[in-house]
């Protein structure tokens, strides 16, 4: 018997908390060609076991790491709100702080934050912008996060 009647069982041994793994196939010879669909960033370690049409089978134990991939910012007014992309702030006074967290591919809080960069996208009589996001505003305006991405 061919190569083509092994079947390739794939099981996830180990996962970071919170995670997960699946497997696009498993226990069948296309096996050898699935891809594997993570939950979260981490180590993940995987049983393959491989049986030959014969019943005779090898199996190896394997780790694969998830890096962290940043790919947006979650942008919190000091209250808790969440801003979404291209909306307007009312501010509450003169002032208002913000905090920018970066995510990950999986919407996770990234474990080393990147450096971000502030500044008023529209700019109304009497605002200005201090430092760490706190923006001064005398009338409405919008402020935006830049830079970091």
């Amino acid at each position: 018997m061919g190569r083509s009647q092994s079947r390739l069982h794939l099981v996830v041994k180990a996962s970071p908390l919170g995670g997960a793994a699946s497997f696009g196939v498993n226990g069948t010879n296309a096996a050898k060609y699935t891809t594997v669909t993570f939950a979260k960033a981490g180590t993940y370690q995987f049983s393959v076991r491989i049986v030959d049409a014969g019943g005779r089978s090898v199996s190896s134990v394997k780790s694969v790491l998830v890096s962290q991939t940043f790919t947006s910012v979650n942008l919190r007014t000091a209250s808790g709100q969440l801003v979404s992309p291209g909306s307007t702030v009312t501010v509450p006074g003169v002032s208002q702080a913000f905090a920018a967290q970066g995510l990950d591919q999986f919407g996770s809080v990234l474990a080393k934050q990147p450096t971000f960069t502030w500044s008023v996208a529209t700019v109304p009589s009497g605002a200005t912008l201090a430092h760490f996001g706190r923006a001064r505003c005398k009338r409405y305006g919008d402020v935006r996060k830049v830079g970091g991405l």
